[in-house]
């Protein structure tokens, strides 16, 4: 394991770890976009996550879990199972020195269908889930604690979800654009609309209804999503998306707006295997080498 250190304000950065990801069976496909784990050990002081149009389900099992609604503020310990609802600012989070989760992200219509929450009432806010689905969270969060992989905490949290997604709920009417907003290029909310078939002023009022910020605001976020990850090393990227853009300049300002930091800024900490996608690093030292969780 090999530490190194930023010229930027000297930063120690965890270059060792261990993230595995798997997508959600087909029969969760609408509900769940996919499964994250990390098992590590390390130090990890405050760390910056970026904004992000995102529902996710976390359970820790290792350290406690720090994070706050905004930078700068008071940091508060989550549950062991928590939910990390969209942030249309950064905020800080901190955790270790022992590393152990599950991460489920959701779509708007999962959030729906094993929530019964609309991601309006979500934005900027983080909750326990036992707040929102009762002792289910508890016996859920223990029998993924007690599993030995990655793969056996996907297959428990699927059977959970499968049998919770069979109730009657409403579903959104938006989920899957927002997730072809991800996935694909959208570069203005009238094709958002067009998409949809209704006119642009009614789908600013839909997309404003069920997700607590306008379409404009949520493009702008997840094509900055899509900068920040393809500036990342690991991410590889035959090109950058400056074209996503009006020019390089527009590209620069938006990144600055949404993260606090320069390309060149992010670019320097990233270089030196910080392996943090959506957000900037204060200070993570590897303290020792990963235990195994059998990824397969």
């Amino acid at each position: 394991v090999v530490l190194k250190k930023s010229a930027l304000d000297e930063l120690v950065i965890d270059t060792g770890g261990q993230t595995w990801h798997v997508p959600a069976p087909t029969a969760l496909s609408n509900l769940v976009t996919g499964y994250f784990g990390r098992r590590d050990a390390a130090h990890c002081e405050r760390f910056t996550i970026f904004p992000n149009a995102r529902i996710e389900l976390l359970f820790n099992f290792g350290s406690p879990y720090l994070t706050n609604a905004a930078t700068g503020a008071p940091l508060q310990m989550l549950e062991d199972a928590s939910l990390f609802a969209p942030k249309v600012v950064r905020n800080d989070h901190q955790c270790g020195p022992r590393i152990d989760w599950f991460l489920v992200q959701l779509t708007v219509n999962g959030s729906l269908a094993l929530l019964g929450e609309c991601p309006r009432d979500l934005i900027q806010i983080d909750r326990p889930l036992r707040s929102i689905v009762g002792a289910t969270a508890d016996d859920l969060t223990e029998r993924l604690r007690n599993a030995g992989t990655f793969l056996e905490r996907c297959d428990l949290f699927s059977h959970w979800a499968i049998a919770r997604a069979g109730r009657t709920h409403k579903a959104s009417r938006i989920s899957e654009l927002c997730e072809w907003s991800r996935l694909e290029t959208v570069p203005t909310v009238r094709a958002v609309a067009e998409r949809y078939g209704v006119g642009t002023r009614r789908m600013r009022d839909i997309f404003s209804a069920e997700i607590g910020i306008s379409p404009k605001r949520w493009l702008s976020i997840v094509r900055a999503e899509r900068l920040w990850t393809s500036l990342h090393p690991i991410s590889h990227p035959a090109t950058t998306p400056w074209w996503e853009y009006a020019d390089e300049s527009h590209a620069h300002r938006e990144f600055k707006h949404w993260t606090g930091l320069s390309i060149g800024q992010f670019q320097a900490i990233k270089s030196l295997g910080d392996g943090l996608v959506n957000g900037g690093a204060r200070r993570i030292v590897l303290l020792s080498p990963s235990d195994d969780l059998d990824p397969r």
